[in-house]
């Protein structure tokens, strides 16, 4: 193993580099749709030893090329959107294939560079702590500066491995990724360090991952799924294809689809109250507005022998009397509608996405959002909505679901449940809609609480408390079953009442461990 660690640390930088660079590749089918989480392990390995010998300007261009080749052979769906027929924007095509990875890349570097300040060493323990705090931190600023893109973090290596994602209960989605990065990173450092000092790493994380993995099982098995016997959750998932959804002409068509999807179900609706959700911006304005739409909803709500309630997504627009049209505010809103097509309450999405709903800086880009007007007005932020007889629930809309501890109101009141509506058309059969569905059962595992998602095309499901899923409609499938919601777990999980900074407690305890070591082996 010496011969293979002193091969790594004599390469030349321009291979070291490459190096990087294929090893961030590498790690990409540990995230969804696949969990090979073991080559989190062999990608981290190498990384750790090619920052082993490295100092300065070096370790900056060794952990960019890392995060390069990780988010750019990850993220390459996401560049879909601009491939579909009728956009303006195809041209943008090369610069999105590369332009968000190369800003991702940017706080690996700096995590690399951090993980080498002021040369710890990098085959002491403290010097593998340092490391995997700096990795930590850079993950959490992703998610968080430029208002943030935690996607693919290390720790949705477990998606398909619920007892590990338990962990997230715990502690959220970014102390379950430091915990990940903890436990890849143990090979390097145990190459690098004496043979004893390797052997007693090694088996601590081995022991650690025995205690993690047993711990989610147990919690699994104390909190089976609860159905509740009075509500059914129909997702609707249209199928419409995304250069046909902005098409005003087939609006009166999308329209009926979703009506035609939402018809009572013989049987299955019966003596209970049912909740139908529809997609993100399924609803355009001027359909609202019009009054034999607003018959023909009720006509279909008035079929339902119990209480029905409609919560979709809703393209909004405000406009002042008499006000020019530049004046109007467009809101990419949620709706929830009564049996006679009355708004009982309205949320708008506060997390716009950029270049995609708002442009920032507009006044110095010299293009508009990828959307058919002057971009989106933000809301004022989570909340929980308080509906008659439904459950209180956090309305999300798209990849507002995606952000670990800021999707929920914490001063308000506990949410019973999470209602993600979203659009995934736009990317195709890739691997972004799995990633995206892969994310709400992290937010449901998080909150101790069932996720509902719809999406036009997606993937729509019901997830529980836990994590499990319960109904899943697969991508390009038009579907609308119901399934009775599920009840939230009786114990709010640590997460859901002191959020990240359990997260920032173990960093805090990581650098204060590596500082400690450190010194004492000086």
């Amino acid at each position: 193993m010496n011969a293979f660690v002193a091969k790594i640390q004599n390469l030349s930088l321009i291979r070291k580099m490459a190096a990087a660079f294929l090893a961030g590749v590498l790690m990409v089918p540990a995230m969804p749709p696949y969990g090979l989480w073991p080559l989190l392990l062999v990608g981290f390995t190498v990384f750790y030893i090619l920052l082993s010998n490295e100092r300065g300007w070096r370790t900056l261009a060794i952990g960019w090329l890392f995060g390069f080749g990780y988010f750019g052979a990850g993220l390459t769906w996401i560049a879909n959107a601009l491939l579909v027929p009728g956009n303006d924007y195809a041209w943008v095509y090369p610069l999105a294939i590369a332009g968000l990875p190369a800003l991702l890349a940017c706080f690996t570097a700096f995590a690399s560079w951090l993980a080498r300040y002021k040369q710890p060493v990098a085959a002491s323990f403290s010097g593998y702590l340092w490391f995997c705090a700096a990795m930590g931190l850079g993950e959490f600023l992703r998610g968080h500066v430029f208002t943030g893109y935690p996607w693919n973090m290390a720790g949705y290596a477990w998606t398909n491995f619920l007892p590990v994602a338990q962990l997230a209960a715990f502690g959220g989605s970014y102390f379950l990724t430091l915990v990940t990065i903890m436990w890849a990173a143990v090979p390097g450092y145990a190459l690098l360090a004496p043979r004893a000092a390797g052997l007693r790493a090694a088996a601590l994380a081995f022991v650690s991952f025995g205690l993690v993995i047993a711990g989610g099982a147990v919690r699994l098995d104390l909190n089976p799924t609860v159905l509740r016997d009075d509500i059914i959750v129909r997702a609707v998932q249209p199928n419409i294809a995304q250069e046909d959804k902005w098409n005003p002409r087939k609006a009166p068509e999308n329209f009926s689809k979703h009506l035609l999807l939402s018809q009572p179900i013989d049987g299955a609706d019966a003596n209970k109250t049912t909740v139908l959700i529809w997609p993100e911006t399924a609803v355009p304005f001027y359909m609202m507005n019009d009054t034999s739409a607003q018959a023909m909803l009720r006509s279909v709500l008035a079929d339902y022998d119990m209480p029905v309630y409609l919560v979709t997504g809703l393209l909004r627009r405000e406009a002042a009397a008499g006000a020019p049209e530049s004046a109007e505010k467009y809101f990419n809103s949620l709706v929830v509608l009564n049996r006679d097509a009355e708004p009982l309450a309205i949320y708008d999405k506060a997390r716009l996405v950029p270049f995609g709903e708002f442009i920032p800086f507009q006044k110095y880009v010299p293009f508009g959002p990828f959307v058919q007007f002057a971009g989106f007005e933000a809301g004022s932020g989570p909340r929980t909505l308080g509906i008659q007889s439904l459950p209180p629930f956090t309305p999300l809309i798209c990849y507002e679901v995606i952000f670990p501890g800021q999707i929920t109101d914490r001063a308000g009141e506990r949410p019973q449940w999470l209602v993600n509506v979203t659009n995934d058309a736009w990317y195709g059969d890739s691997a972004g809609p799995r990633q995206h569905f892969a994310m709400a059962i992290f937010r449901a595992i998080e909150e101790g609480v069932p996720a509902v998602r719809s999406a036009n095309t997606g993937i729509s499901g019901v997830i529980d408390g836990t994590g499990r899923v319960l109904q899943k409609i697969p991508l390009f499938t038009e579907n609308a079953q119901g399934t009775p919601l599920p009840e939230p777990l009786i114990r709010p999980t640590l997460f859901s009442k002191f959020g990240n900074w359990i997260f920032i407690g173990l960093w805090a305890l990581l650098c204060l461990a590596a500082i400690v070591t450190g010194r004492k082996k000086a």
